[in-house]
């Protein structure tokens, strides 16, 4: 028997509450796999953070009303564009013409811990991120002579409340998957975070139904003992 408690749904902006070595949460049962329900997210966006912002040598913020913001003031969505929910989605990243422009994303993941990633511009081929973000704060680009423009959104890779070890049960409108999604562990014990490497409690990518805002997902997995929140994250 699969059972879990009620989630906790109160991630203040601004303050972390990542925990390291973790060791027990209200919300996990010791002996028994956790039941982590995702809900109906919503479809994924090419453009929904940041929509052809022109890469020029600086910082695209989620402060600014400037052509080429970051939008949704910078919540990276779940199931809704205005409330924040879930635990983080990795996000998409591409060029309009040829571009090996370095991209960095910061932000912060569901635990308010501040996060970066950096990726290389594939020119017109969609770059995907790896690690579950909640918030976008700014958006930079390296040097170059390219005058290209560049779309962040969001893709169907979530981020897990707690470090993925093993699946038990994938579900997928409350009957057992038939094709598992993708699973990718969280980093492992004594691996600290890069501005490149997995996501530090792992992600879940569907497969065969995919997110639109009316399917509902739910896993059953072994978290690691010892440490829920997983490493911490990576920060210039």
């Amino acid at each position: 028997m699969v059972t879990a408690r009620n989630y906790p749904d109160y991630f203040p902006y601004g303050v972390s509450v990542g925990v390291r070595n973790l060791e027990y949460a209200a919300d996990v049962n010791i002996g028994l796999p956790y039941l982590c329900n995702l809900g109906a997210p919503l479809a994924l966006s090419t453009t929904g953070i940041l929509v052809t912002g022109a890469m020029t040598t600086g910082v695209i913020n989620a402060y600014t009303a400037a052509a080429g913001q970051v939008l949704n003031g910078g919540l990276v969505p779940h199931d809704s564009l205005t409330k924040r929910n879930g635990w983080g989605r990795a996000l998409t990243y591409v060029a309009s013409a040829a571009s090996t422009r370095v991209v960095t994303c910061t932000g912060y993941d569901y635990l308010g811990q501040k996060m970066q990633e950096q990726v290389t511009m594939n020119g017109t081929t969609p770059v995907l991120g790896v690690k579950a973000f909640q918030w976008i704060d700014s958006i930079s680009f390296g040097a170059s002579a390219d005058v290209v423009s560049v779309s962040v959104g969001y893709g169907n890779v979530f981020g897990l409340p707690y470090t993925f070890q093993n699946l038990s049960m994938e579900a997928k409108d409350y009957a057992v998957a038939a094709n598992a999604g993708t699973f990718v562990a969280g980093l492992a014990e004594g691996t600290a975070a890069t501005v490149s490497n997995a996501d530090v409690r792992g992600t879940y990518l569907p497969s065969t139904v995919i997110p639109d805002g009316v399917h509902i997902f739910e896993l059953a997995y072994w978290p690691r003992r010892g440490n829920l929140h997983g490493a911490a994250q990576f920060t210039a």
